[in-house]
């Protein structure tokens, strides 16, 4: 019955997945000692992939045991579920920020090897460990590895700002440092999206024909983008924008329109060049 049901799963996938036992065999261990033969291994592409898998683990009761070098000494990623194996596909460095000290990238990514492309910018990813030529950045957060040096470098959860994870239903989520605002509404269950979609369709008449429109082009973007500030004006309804400007000393300067510019300060009053007034949040 699994058999056949492991098949239809692989038909689903654009990756790889393997279920027969020479494969079985190969992902039954780490560096360690431990061995126990996994259910399946799958090799995913996509996130589409990551999501199918899970709601398979779901309906099926099996674990997901995610891997990356497999260079964990514990059985970190030994198991009898799905063995999912990011270190062949999620092995991109997305990008570099020289100036704030950050770079963002996928957990196949080799510790070595993003210290190799980081030397061009002069920065380092401090965690050095004894297997730092093979382990993966995955890996490395999964386990908060250190190394040898940690006194000096830290380990990684000390040079983590934030990630991005699936949850065990499906959902997609961002894990990282909050402002007391975004707590007490992540506290409250509220999100700007949620307040986006409580909007009444009649509240926006009393929105002038230029931020109507703006209105609208945010709901549509509402499931693309994640926004950064409200907007509120008298007794019109919270807007949100993206934050498409730029921030010094709590200045801020929106381009909400290509022909329309909000300036002012965070959590104060800022003012469009047609002398609409508005109190800017941050969320």
């Amino acid at each position: 019955m699994i058999q056949s049901k492991l098949t239809a799963l692989a038909a689903q996938l654009e990756g790889k997945f393997y279920y027969d036992e020479t494969m079985r065999k190969l992902y039954a261990t780490d560096a360690s000692a431990y061995r126990e033969m996994p259910l399946a291994v799958s090799v995913p592409k996509t996130k589409k992939d990551l999501l199918a898998l899970i709601k398979f683990a779901d309906t099926e009761g099996v674990s997901i045991i995610p891997r990356a070098a497999g260079t964990s000494l514990a059985g970190q990623v030994v198991g009898s579920g799905i063995i999912v194996d990011i270190s062949e596909e999620f092995c991109q460095i997305i990008t570099v920020n020289k100036e704030e000290g950050f770079a963002i990238v996928q957990p196949g990514v080799i510790r070595d090897e993003l210290n190799l492309y980081l030397k061009q910018f002069g920065l380092f990813y401090g965690p050095e460990t004894s297997t730092s030529n093979r382990c993966m950045i995955g890996g490395m957060v999964g386990n908060n590895s250190c190394g040898s040096r940690s006194v000096i470098s830290g380990s990684a959860r000390e040079h983590l700002i934030s990630i991005k994870v699936f949850l065990a239903d499906g959902n997609e989520t961002e894990f990282k440092a909050l402002t007391n605002k975004e707590f007490e509404a992540k506290a409250k269950g509220i999100s700007p999206k949620k307040k986006i979609e409580e909007m009444k369709k009649e509240d926006m008449g009393k929105l002038f024909p230029e931020e109507r429109q703006m209105y609208l082009d945010i709901i549509e973007d509402a499931e693309l983008v994640m926004e950064d500030y409200f907007l509120h004006w008298k007794n019109d309804p919270i807007k949100y924008i993206k934050h498409k400007g730029v921030l010094a000393e709590h200045e801020f300067e929106f381009h909400i329109e290509d022909d329309l510019v909000l300036t002012g300060k965070i959590d104060g009053i800022g003012e469009t060049e047609n002398g609409r007034k508005w109190l800017v949040e941050h969320k």
